[in-house]
């Protein structure tokens, strides 16, 4: 039986189409839509009953082949020491290898965050802007004291529209690779301020201080300490927040012999946790383990990664 026949020109579109599929998988591979089951982390709260153990997936971590981030998944993860869970979606976006946009999205509670990072020299400029709901009357309705429709809007006589708001001004100053000073102009959150950082001789962060741009007198000073086996972090305040000064925070993060933090103690903490924190590492030198605890030894949280 003679084998069949292929026109030339069948041959040539099957061609066309296997190299338009072969370019599409290498755009997806290079975007890290498509990626291998090792660039992803996945990070499980462990649970003890009286008789099982349960595991919940409480983050994924997406990285490209240079083991960067491009997408975390966050699935009510409370980091160590955190006072707030964490959910939705995080995106980053990178141009040569440095991270130009950070793109956050919370569908639940409708929480939309975009971070913009610009370089400029020994300058990165960092805009933060959210995406928000507001709205206006519908042409053509009245209301008000005195009007036939009262005072109160209902909703259906509402337009709503989308408005990007400005949340962050940030500029941060570098020099041989050490940050030296950031300059926040503008913050929703807080008023304007400088933080400058001071390192020793062997290029350790030693001193921050965050100056009032209004006062030029510091807030806040933390201060860091280094030994053998240990090192010691102080916050001292010297403005009120919610109208009393806030006491010294205190933290004292325990070194292994490699270096790495195995255990962290956190005491008079503004915005997190007094808590003790434990630290557990794999062959790699990756974090494996986390277990959270209470001065008085109480178990709160366990986390475990995998990789």
């Amino acid at each position: 039986m003679k084998a069949a026949c292929v026109p030339t020109y069948v041959l040539g579109k099957q061609k066309e189409k296997m190299k338009k599929l072969l370019l599409i998988i290498v755009i997806l591979s290079n975007t890290g839509i498509l990626f291998s089951q090792s660039r992803i982390q996945r990070v499980y709260e462990i649970r003890l009953t009286e008789d099982s153990i349960q595991k919940k997936l409480i983050q994924e971590n997406i990285k490209n082949e240079s083991g960067k981030i491009i997408i975390e998944k966050l699935y009510g993860i409370k980091p160590m020491g955190n006072k707030w869970e964490r959910n939705g979606e995080v995106k980053y976006k990178y141009d040569k290898g440095k991270l130009v946009e950070r793109f956050y999205s919370n569908p639940v509670k409708g929480d939309t965050i975009v971070t913009y990072y610009q370089y400029r020299g020994r300058k990165v400029i960092i805009r933060k802007k959210e995406l928000i709901t507001e709205s206006k009357i519908k042409d053509g309705l009245v209301y008000g004291g005195g009007t036939p429709n009262g005072c109160v809007v209902p909703p259906e006589a509402l337009d709503y529209y989308k408005v990007w708001l400005t949340r962050q001004k940030k500029k941060s100053i570098y020099k041989k690779g050490r940050k030296e000073k950031d300059k926040v102009t503008f913050d929703y959150r807080t008023n304007p301020n400088n933080v400058e950082y001071l390192y020793d001789l062997r290029g350790r962060l030693q001193l921050e201080k965050q100056i009032s741009r209004h006062t030029k007198k510091p807030n806040w000073i933390r201060t860091y300490r280094y030994f053998e086996d240990r090192i010691e972090i102080k916050r001292k305040f010297f403005i009120e927040y919610w109208s009393k000064i806030p006491p010294s925070e205190n933290e004292i993060h325990y070194l292994d012999k490699e270096n790495r933090v195995v255990k962290i103690e956190m005491k008079n903490m503004k915005d997190k946790e007094d808590c003790i924190i434990e630290k557990e590492y794999n062959d790699k030198g990756e974090i494996q383990k986390e277990k959270l605890f209470t001065f008085d030894k109480e178990l709160l949280r366990v986390y475990e990664y995998e990789y």
